[in-house]
């Protein structure tokens, strides 16, 4: 997450020697099939969605800003063409962007903005956003296409546990691959070289609701959880009140509830 003024180019690589990721036609179709959904969302809301087309941008970076008017999206070609970025990860990244505008509480203030941190960011591209974006029929080509053993044994028994029909138990494999594709990527990025396990989650415990990015394990734990999240992903959420619209530890499994590697539950509310 950045605004205009909190962008650093020291923080942005060049990916003019890496020359994999998503195709040109990918990206559009990504970006195009966000904002078919998503507009409509964000204009109830009283603004502008607006996400430019920057595949010809080497920066490996996704914003969210905001204005008066507009909702911003910035996704770079750079972080699209990133080794190993695959359509699904690309649609997360968006989601997660988009999460920094809408994704609920807790927050953090950015400027005059009140916008999701990182962590309920994730979580809401995995739990909610992936399962706008895409429709049952999408759902029942994917399963048409998708080989069981792509699948860890561990997404595989939990999506099958918490999602009884084919529509939810497609949405739950889709948005688990694509947090592993993402996780993967930021132990990339970051330089990280413990390897990512569903079975092994972060056993970090934050003192307080950390709202930068965590290391990829914590998030690869986020969107696994976030994937299993069985609240309705229609359901109204609050700027205030972080349980409400999505699965909090007093009703929902503790399988499905965001991690406590970044999260802090709020006593203040129930």
């Amino acid at each position: 997450m950045a605004t205009k003024n909190l962008v650093s180019k020291s923080n942005v690589r060049s990916l003019t020697a890496i020359a994999s990721g998503v195709t040109q036609k990918q990206y559009n179709a990504v970006l195009n099939k966000v904002i078919k959904v998503y507009g409509p969302i964000v204009q109830q809301m009283g603004y502008q969605l607006d996400m430019p087309n920057l595949w010809s941008s080497n920066f490996t970076n996704a914003l969210a800003f905001r204005d008066e008017n507009k909702m911003s999206v910035a996704i770079h070609g750079g972080i699209a063409r990133f080794q190993g970025m695959s359509e699904l990860g690309l649609t997360a990244v968006i989601c997660h962007e988009l999460g920094h505008h809408i994704g609920g509480a807790p927050t953090v203030l950015m400027g005059d903005h009140i916008l999701s941190v990182e962590g309920q960011a994730d979580y809401f591209a995995m739990s909610r956003c992936m399962k706008k974006i895409y429709s049952p029929t999408d759902n029942k080509q994917f399963l048409k296409q998708l080989d069981i053993k792509n699948l860890h044994p561990l997404v595989l028994a939990k999506c099958s546990l918490f999602f009884k029909d084919s529509n939810g138990r497609a949405n739950c494999y889709r948005s688990s691959l694509a947090g592993l594709n993402l996780a993967n990527i930021f132990n990339k990025m970051s330089g990280e070289v413990a390897a990512l396990n569903f079975n092994f989650p972060d056993s970090n415990v934050a003192e307080e609701v950390i709202t930068g990015n965590t290391n990829a394990q914590c998030r690869l734990d986020t969107y696994f959880r976030a994937s299993l999240c069985y609240a309705d992903p229609f359901a109204k959420l609050s700027l205030s009140n972080p349980n409400q619209g999505t699965c909090y530890r007093d009703r929902y499994s503790p399988e499905v509830v965001r991690p406590l590697c970044w999260y802090k539950p709020d006593t203040n509310w129930p």
